[in-house]
């Protein structure tokens, strides 16, 4: 049986010789098919390409984003010392005496103040 089979492709493949029709016809649909595939796989390398160059961008973008989020702790930490240092009571009395003229209050300003903000307080 697998005798016959085989003689009958070999006859097949002898007929087509003889005849172009079947020949062209044969390699037109191997010659499309083939067009197919290459169509399909360069699609499918462009999805791929598309797919790699995104990643990419996004992951440059991700970097430029954490850089950017160190660089403002950084800055953030240091504006933290900066109104650390500023507001420093000895520092604040030093420029409010000699850059503003200011004077330290004397005891008896104290009372007052404090005599005033308790009635203040008690009637509303």
């Amino acid at each position: 049986m697998k005798i016959l089979l085989r003689k009958s492709q070999i006859l097949k493949t002898q007929l087509l010789w003889h005849d172009p029709t079947l020949l062209l016809k044969g390699t037109l649909r191997s010659f499309r098919t083939m067009v197919l595939l290459a169509i399909l796989l360069t699609f499918g390398c462009l999805v791929y390409l598309w797919q790699w160059m995104n990643f990419l961008e996004k992951s440059y973008e991700v970097q430029r984003l954490e850089k950017d989020h160190q660089q403002m702790i950084v800055r953030l930490e240091m504006l933290r010392v900066e109104a650390d240092y500023l507001s420093r009571p000895q520092r604040l009395e030093t420029v409010a005496i000699n850059q503003m003229q200011m004077r330290l209050p004397n005891p008896a300003q104290l009372y007052q103040s404090e005599t005033l903000f308790s009635n203040e307080v008690s009637h509303p």
